[in-house]
């Protein structure tokens, strides 16, 4: 891996999970921020916007409401971006109602729907004669696609990854003890890390109306609704 904007070359050194020695490992404070700030931007940390403020005569969003130090602040703009996942940007769109916003209809029936995200992702392990040293370089250092794709002969719809996740000492040491193994045995196997490797599959939700976010009665420390996760891996049907 070469250099990549302002990241330097990776060095393979591993334990990426607890942080890179010589921030090789994106991230936003490595990427986006450096740029923004280079192009005049001004970050507002520990900010926690409330409400976007859109005028009703041009449907155009002037501004957001948020807070700073336990005060909410009002900042107007020429131009909102909502860029908060796929669960924090319909968290905040609700306020809005049932608008025209820049022109299109802003629907309350779709908002939140239909969630998309990363599903489960099962992992086996095993033993190989040669080395592995699976902590070396980027959990992901392996990947396949190749079971990605819908198969018409499979009763489900789309595949999964697969890619190599690499378990640091500690936790692959709480897998090996939730299994049972305490003692003499425990510690040969810790002893006999470097030798094993481990795989996991990914895969995601389909685009189920039900799978959705809407807002919970519970409120956070701001006073805001809390987003409510609602998701099935089972998709829903109707009879007339």
């Amino acid at each position: 891996m070469g250099r990549f904007g302002n990241r330097p070359h990776c060095i393979y050194r591993g334990f990426c999970l607890q942080g890179c020695k010589v921030n090789a490992k994106a991230s936003p404070l490595i990427t986006h921020i450096p740029d923004a700030l280079a192009h005049g931007a001004e970050v507002r940390a520990d900010s926690m916007v409330s409400a976007v403020i859109v005028d009703d005569d041009s449907g155009r969003a002037t501004g957001v409401r948020y807070f700073k130090d336990g005060v909410e602040r009002f900042q107007r703009a020429r131009m909102v971006a909502i860029s908060g996942y796929a669960i924090e940007t319909p968290r905040l769109l609700p306020q809005l109602g049932d608008r025209t916003l820049a022109g299109r209809p802003l629907q309350r029936r779709r908002r939140g729907r239909p969630l998309r995200h990363g599903a489960g992702a099962p992992q086996a392990a095993g033993r190989f004669d040669e080395e592995i040293r699976m902590y070396k370089a980027p959990p992901p250092e392996v990947s396949s696609e190749a079971f990605y794709e819908t198969d018409p002969t499979k009763p489900y719809q789309r595949g999964f990854s697969i890619q190599t996740v690499s378990p640091m000492p500690i936790t692959w040491a709480e897998h090996v003890a939730a299994e049972g193994r305490w003692g003499r045995s425990l510690r040969d196997y810790m002893c006999d890390y470097v030798h094993w490797a481990t795989v996991g599959g990914l895969c995601e939700f389909l685009p189920m109306p039900d799978n959705r976010v809407t807002l919970a009665d519970e409120r956070d420390r701001y006073g805001l609704r809390v987003a409510r996760f609602t998701y099935s891996q089972v998709r829903q049907t109707t009879s007339s």
